[in-house]
């Protein structure tokens, strides 16, 4: 199983002067599988190496909440790197056409990247692969297996296991990052210093859309996601099969903005709950969601072209939501009333006011949440489209594999079998808030939601 592949067909520079290694989703100084690469390359090269970021004023949904969180960790990651003799290179630049300007200007031997199976992602990575006349390689760093390896795309999580488990034993768990064997100062040319420029300053800088603020529930960078990753190991890991889905968040990890930013790698989460003295049961139903769930949203990225589209999911979906298209709604809401959380649902108003005001929504209600919309909209089409915006927009981990996925499990039967028959929904599974009370405390979920929210306010 390869865990590397190269993007295009030119050879390592014998003459230059550099690696290069452009960070774009794995956002952090350790644990991350493409820095090692890079630099062991630059140390069996004997070179130094060069960290590049293109910071994109135009990333698809980008705002100010997940703009913020991004460079807040950012700069936490480059003053680590630059405290090895690894210098970083932040540019306001779109990230291919940066990453070649970069290469050209330093003379660089062959460029590292991390992967990712989004549709901008991919594109820039095509891009830069003809842009560059050096080689360019991409390393599986976000993900535990190389989403390639399946080689299509897996109908469920049940087709996905067996091959999983049959793989993991190649996967080198321990990332730390080998020592830099030939540091350099800080080359004399154009960047942003994270470090000389605050946040806001940043986002102004980048014309960020200030519509959606920075919240407090969550700090940003790899120092806290380790810290709440140990508190959850310690804390929340035993019961975690039973907690999960209780108001009080204590089986909720908490980590998935940690994860979509690449401040934390699956690596790292994964060794610490295999390591973990919980009880076998908790560990392996956290790992089924943080390995092959998890990797099954990158898998659907990877070969659903249509991933994010109702285009995209299973035909009997198609049929079955077309059959029951004219069917009367209960209630009818715009998107607007739906973005402000006004509602008659008083389960659903709550997990949209926790998305809204702290950038997370409780893993539990997600779903339903989308059902609804799916309940609530004048057609598929248009309740397809509101999920994916309200989460892309409100959601420190949109824009994200594992939310494509959640609507289109939730909206579009994608990974689940068809069920009863039933008005609107069709052979979709249904979910109702009368169900969700009885697996959740809502009174306190609705105090706890109300707490978060003053605490954004103030």
């Amino acid at each position: 199983m390869e865990f590397t592949s190269t993007l295009n067909r030119f050879s390592i520079n014998p003459s230059g002067s550099c690696v290069l290694y452009w960070m774009q989703s794995s956002q952090r100084a350790d644990g991350n599988p493409a820095l090692n690469e890079a630099i062991h390359h630059a140390n069996e090269s004997s070179l130094p190496l060069v960290v590049f970021f293109g910071l994109d004023s135009n990333y698809p949904g980008a705002n100010a909440r997940s703009l913020s969180f991004m460079v807040d960790g950012l700069r936490e990651t480059s003053a680590e790197l630059e405290r090895a003799g690894i210098p970083f290179v932040a540019r306001l630049v779109n990230p291919p056409d940066g990453i070649a300007e970069l290469a050209r200007t330093l003379n660089a031997s062959e460029v590292i990247v991390d992967n990712g199976v989004l549709k901008h992602q991919r594109e820039w990575r095509a891009k830069a692969a003809r842009l560059l006349n050096v080689r360019l390689t991409e390393v599986t760093s976000q993900t535990v297996l190389p989403v390639d390896a399946y080689g299509k795309q897996a109908v469920g999580a049940y087709a996905l296991r067996p091959f999983f488990r049959k793989n993991l034993e190649k996967v080198i768990w321990d990332q730390s990052r080998p020592k830099i064997l030939y540091p350099t100062p800080m080359p004399g040319i154009e960047r942003i210093s994270l470090s000389d420029k605050d946040t806001s300053s940043l986002l102004d800088t980048m014309k960020a859309d200030r519509s959606v603020p920075p919240v407090r529930r969550f700090t940003p960078g790899r120092a806290e996601g380790l810290k709440r990753l140990a508190k959850f190991v310690s804390a929340g890991l035993a019961g975690y099969n039973e907690n999960r889905n209780k108001a009080n968040l204590r089986g909720c990890s908490e980590l998935s903005p940690y994860l979509h930013f690449g401040q934390l790698g699956p690596h790292d989460v994964a060794e610490a709950v295999m390591d973990s003295d919980a009880p076998q049961a908790d560990r392996d139903a956290f790992l089924e969601q943080l390995l092959v769930r998890r990797e099954l949203a990158w898998n659907l990225c990877r070969f659903n072209p249509d991933y994010d589209s109702i285009k995209g999911i299973p035909r009997w979906a198609q049929a079955t939501l077309s059959e029951h298209a004219d069917d009367p709604r209960p209630y009818l809401y715009t998107r607007e009333e739906l973005e402000a959380g006004e509602t008659h649902d008083e389960v659903w108003n709550t997990a949209q006011r926790e998305m809204v005001a702290t950038g997370y929504m409780h893993n539990y209600v997600r779903m339903l949440w989308a059902k609804k919309i799916l309940e609530w909209s004048p057609t598929p089409e248009i309740a397809y489209e509101t999920a994916l915006w309200l989460n892309d927009k409100y959601e420190l981990d949109g824009r994200d594999p594992n939310g494509y996925t959640g609507v289109a499990w939730a909206i579009g039967g994608t990974h689940d079998r068809p069920w009863f028959k039933r008005p609107v929904f069709g052979a979709i599974r249904y979910m109702s808030s009368d169900s969700t009370r009885k697996k959740m405390d809502i009174p306190a979920y609705r105090r706890l939601v109300d707490h978060l929210a003053d605490i954004e306010l103030f």
